[in-house]
């Protein structure tokens, strides 16, 4: 029967797949960001297709499908960029057995430590909930906040996990503008008794749920970068034989060849690490995920930015303007490269992990 169960969601998740290429494959992705007519038929397309139900448990009249089924859907979204938090509505869904996502959008400073310092966390307070985080994607419509609460003390784990309603008093929302166009941003404050939310986990599991939360946040944001690398790549090899120089295309050079196959093997590399990590994920433990998920997070950080970064060396200073799409493709590998912490932090928690597992074992 499982078997069974797991070929539908394969199928599924195809025909989703085939959809969402139809929807995000015509025209520039540029013409799909920010405030515009394309913008808001792409979002509708994709509130058609069921986007922010598609993580929903069958408990939930939900279709049922696992988070490791429905990543690859983000490297498709990587590869054409669209506007929204669109990982953040698979996944609240999945997570918090939601029936849909359509207009929330999650509060959760606290992915690391110098993460929450750099933008805020909000904090049980007595009886009262408090605090303000930057740099939260929000819907094209806020109707409500699904919000990670951190217990009193810094350091403490999130003890918490509540839903707001949206608008209500306590509770600002301020856009801020952002040099990636793909995100919606803003700087959310809030200071509401905690008996006026509804709670959807508390004490152990809240925290088990935010560690779930939080590993498949990075495991769909490395899979969105595949996406991008492999996109900017494709684009990459385009431009090289079709731009020429001293009367040759460029990509005949050796120095433009050996850019792009470095960029290959980056954006290999990364895709290879992506499927293995979604692979392994449905017998992993919650340990076990979330070093894997920081794992591949990591080195996608490290892979998009090295290749974005290669493609505009193979473009010139032509893929800066805002003639191409590369232009995006590389505001949206930057924002994403830092927004869970980034390279450096997450391997130095790696590290720590890992050091701290050997200590126990010795």
């Amino acid at each position: 029967m499982t078997d069974v169960v797991e070929a539908d969601d394969t199928q599924l998740v195809q025909e989703l797949q085939a959809g969402l290429t139809s929807v995000l494959g015509n025209g520039a992705a540029r013409d799909r960001v920010g405030v515009s007519e394309s913008a808001a038929r792409t979002e509708g397309a994709l509130a058609e297709l069921g986007w922010s139900s598609l993580g929903a448990p069958i408990e939930a009249d939900g279709p049922g499908i696992a988070p490791w089924d429905l990543a690859p859907l983000m490297t498709t979204v990587g590869k054409n960029l669209a506007p929204g938090p669109l990982a953040e509505m698979l996944l609240l869904p999945a997570v918090f057995a939601l029936a849909d996502a359509d207009g929330l959008a999650l509060v959760d400073g606290g992915a690391t430590p110098a993460w929450a310092a750099h933008v805020g966390v909000v904090r049980q307070a007595t009886d009262r909930i408090r605090g303000e985080v930057a740099l939260v994607q929000r819907p094209a419509t806020i109707t409500g906040l699904v919000v990670v609460v951190e217990g009193p003390e810094e350091g403490d784990s999130p003890c918490l996990v509540a839903r707001i309603p949206y608008p209500q008093s306590g509770v600002s929302v301020d856009e801020v503008v952002s040099a990636d166009p793909t995100a919606r941003l803003c700087t959310i404050s809030i200071d509401v008794a905690e008996a006026d939310v509804e709670v959807l986990a508390a004490g152990a599991d809240a925290a088990r749920m935010v560690q779930d939360l939080r590993s498949w946040r990075r495991v769909l944001a490395a899979c969105e970068m595949t996406g991008i690398a492999e996109r900017v790549l494709a684009d990459s090899l385009d431009y090289a034989q079709v731009r020429h120089q001293f009367g040759r295309a460029i990509g005949s050079f050796q120095a433009v060849k050996h850019i792009l196959a470095e960029m290959a093997q980056k954006s290999m590399s990364l895709s290879a690490l992506c499927q293995l990590t979604l692979h392994r994920a449905p017998e992993a433990g919650p340990d076990e995920r979330e070093l894997a998920a920081l794992t591949v997070y990591a080195h996608a950080c490290e892979v998009v930015r090295f290749v974005t970064e290669g493609g505009l060396q193979v473009h010139g200073g032509i893929g800066f303007t805002e003639e191409l799409d590369l232009q995006l493709f590389i505001k949206r590998a930057y924002a994403l490269s830092v927004t869970l912490g980034g390279a450096a932090e997450t391997l130095s928690e790696i590290g720590s992990r890992r050091l701290f597992a050997r200590e126990a074992v010795c």
